[in-house]
């Protein structure tokens, strides 16, 4: 049974791996959008809506002779979802990564080596150091290190663009959630190998940044208190409340964490769903310090490329998240390079340009005791402050 679709710029041959597939399957597997066609049997010359997209298509080959795939709009099709591939090789990749040609008529599919994995990210850390930030010498940074890849890399392109040295560096890491201390040997390693000073905030210390007069072990009790919640949310704020304490204790300048092109993308969705515009990236302040997202513009494909076994390691170590909504953002953000090579970097860009005007810098809320972007719930606020007197 022939497949077509027809548009206004042409008509193609839709190709399918089996007769066990439905047409979803087929249209998800040529980037048609499934929800804005129309399906159409053709038998003997009639034409009929054809109802079963789920179905596998062997069902309906008695039924029909073709059928037609009609797209609800007159953009070019083709021109996107069937572009030229040109591939660019390279001598022992550990990654790859899809771009738009220059005048977007092709997509340049790279190999990456190690080397020229760490050559792409020096660029990026290099300009970030040339556009978004001022440095001063004599003043810490303090990096967030968690034994992964990223923290490998970030730190060895931070040395090796020249500005600064490694001992104007504080790495800390944070402990307290089993899954994530399992990275501490990568991280003295990585630290070690580069001279870097590397910081440990305890979970006894975690304890008491989050206003817990106790010793009760903080993350069974927010599991018990949260259990809608997600652990990511408590590892996150416990994570950037370690960092602006060391920052504080050392007076440095900024706090850098590695976040990437999917997680910046994936926050900027999540804002806008919200009805608000994105945070402050590469540069945002939070509680008087500056927070630097040098990685921003990077694709994480290309970060685990500069140390693959270090990445490895860290993905074999992490739990199930089971946030949903966390879930969507990400999706959606690492859907794009797939659908269309080079929109990542095109919709981060437009939100780079949008979070210029949120002025916003968040709050202290002093029932939290903690600074907040927006307003909490005053049921959520009472289990918390339930959750600190545990």
């Amino acid at each position: 049974m022939e497949i077509i679709f027809v548009t206004a710029h042409g008509s193609y041959q839709i190709n399918s791996l089996s007769r066990e597939q439905s047409l979803s399957e087929i249209c998800w597997f040529n980037k048609i959008p499934v929800q804005n066609v129309t399906f159409y049997g053709l038998m003997d010359g009639e034409t009929s809506v054809y109802v079963g997209k789920d179905e596998p298509i062997k069902k309906f080959e008695n039924l029909y002779q073709k059928i037609i795939i009609r797209p609800d709009r007159n953009i070019d099709y083709k021109g996107i979802c069937q572009k030229d591939i040109k591939y660019r090789p390279s001598i022992n990749p550990v990654a790859e990564y899809s771009f738009p040609s220059e005048n977007s008529q092709e997509n340049l599919h790279f190999e990456f080596s190690e080397k020229q994995c760490k050559e792409y990210v020096l660029n990026n850390v290099s300009s970030f150091f040339e556009t978004d930030v001022t440095i001063d010498p004599l003043s810490k940074i303090v990096i967030g290190i968690s034994g992964g890849g990223d923290s490998n890399t970030l730190i060895e392109a931070f040395l090796n663009t020249g500005k600064i040295k490694n001992d104007q560096i504080t790495a800390v890491m944070m402990l307290g959630i089993p899954d994530w201390d399992k990275g501490r040997s990568r991280a003295e390693a990585i630290c070690e190998k580069h001279g870097i000073e590397l910081k440990f905030v305890n979970s006894q210390a975690v304890n008491g940044l989050l206003g817990r007069n106790g010793e009760g072990d903080w993350l069974e009790d927010f599991e018990k208190m949260f259990p809608d919640a997600d652990l990511e949310v408590l590892g996150t704020l416990a994570v950037r409340l370690s960092l602006i304490s060391v920052a504080k204790s050392v007076g440095a300048q900024s706090i850098v964490t590695g976040l990437n092109l999917e997680d910046v993308l994936s926050e900027c969705l999540l804002t806008t769903m919200q009805g608000k515009l994105p945070l402050p990236f590469p540069v945002r302040m939070i509680d008087g310090i500056s927070l630097w997202y040098p990685l921003y513009n990077i694709p994480k494909k290309i970060l685990d490329g500069c140390y693959p076994k270090y990445s490895l390691a860290n993905y074999e170590d992490r739990y199930p998240s089971k946030m949903l909504g966390r879930a969507n953002v990400y999706y959606l953000a690492q859907m794009l390079n797939s659908l269309i090579p080079g929109s990542e970097f095109d919709l981060l860009k437009g939100y780079k340009e949008l979070a210029k005007k949120n002025k916003d810098e968040g709050y202290y809320d002093e029932k939290l005791g903690f600074t907040v972007l927006q307003e909490i719930p005053q049921e959520l606020k009472n289990r918390w402050i339930m959750f600190t007197q545990m």
